[in-house]
């Protein structure tokens, strides 16, 4: 099995769309693509260029939407229910809203909300915790859960840990309004960094450079114990060096070592660690 092969693997969810699905799944991802480019290279239309909330609201709203459209609501079906379509459709639907409204989000701000602003905020949350436990599981919307509800508690926690206390309203609005959530850190790793990443990991594995690398990697330390582990290590110690980023880092090494590592005998979790912590040295490397 190939290192493209794997990566085949856990993406079938695509193969089993019926082609209007399919589709549309590739407009939105050139969509997507596109529009990196478009921002990240500083192009305009008539003098007029993107904010930073704008491109955040429209990288959401294209790549959220495609999530429900490849992948089942459980590990045992098929995607492509009618249910993810109407998922899909308020995923692209409620973000494409915000872009047409983000100058005002930006700058009168939209904290507290009102009625309606609150209700497209709360939905908007919850179709990426569904997103997320569709992608990595339940455990890991409930940890963003738990975090992203702590204004509502900050004031009854151990003083060390306590803060300024939000009502729900608020807290919500903050996570979906404000740069300390939804369109904050996340959204600028996602359409900064790692899109780009990805997109070069996806050109290695098209011309089988990926499973060059793992070949010679494999030929140099194959025969040590743990040598798919060793090729991580110094994959990303290398890479790193140069990325000075642990994100980055984990998409464009992972995308080769992780699955080497799988095939190898590792479980799929102690890879993801391997792999995480190679890239956090490669940072400091």
């Amino acid at each position: 099995m190939t290192v493209s092969d794997s990566v085949a693997v856990e993406t079938t969810g695509y193969e089993s769309l019926p082609r209007v699905l399919k589709c549309m799944f590739l407009l939105l991802t050139i969509s997507g693509l596109a529009l990196v480019v478009f921002y990240l290279f500083g192009f305009h239309i008539k003098g007029q260029t993107l904010s930073d909330y704008a491109y955040h609201y429209l990288i959401i709203a294209i790549f959220l939407s495609s999530v429900f459209l490849i992948l089942p609501a459980c590990k045992k079906g098929s995607p492509g229910k009618w249910y993810d379509l109407v998922l899909a459709t308020l995923s692209f639907a409620i973000p494409l809203y915000l872009f047409l409204n983000a100058w005002e989000i930006r700058l009168v701000g939209w904290v507290p909300p009102n009625t309606i602003q609150f209700s497209l905020a709360l939905i908007l949350c919850l179709l990426v915790l569904e997103a997320s436990r569709r992608m990595a599981g339940i455990i890991y919307p409930l940890i963003t859960t738990v975090l992203g509800l702590y204004p509502l508690y900050a004031e009854h926690v151990p003083r060390i840990m306590s803060g300024r206390g939000f009502s729900f309203a608020d807290t919500v609005g903050l996570n979906v309004y404000g740069t300390a959530g939804l369109i904050g850190i996340p959204a600028w790793v996602l359409g900064q960094i790692l899109i780009g990443f990805l997109l070069f990991a996806g050109f290695l594995m098209a011309t089988g450079a990926g499973e060059f690398f793992i070949r010679l990697s494999l030929a140099l330390l194959g025969r040590f114990r743990g040598g798919a582990s060793k090729v991580a290590v110094i994959a990303s110690g290398l890479f790193g060096s140069l990325s000075g980023s642990v994100s980055s880092n984990i998409v464009a090494t992972g995308s080769f070592t992780i699955p080497a590592m799988k095939r190898t005998g590792y479980a799929p979790h102690y890879a993801a660690a391997i792999e995480a912590c190679s890239s956090t040295g490669g940072l400091i490397m």
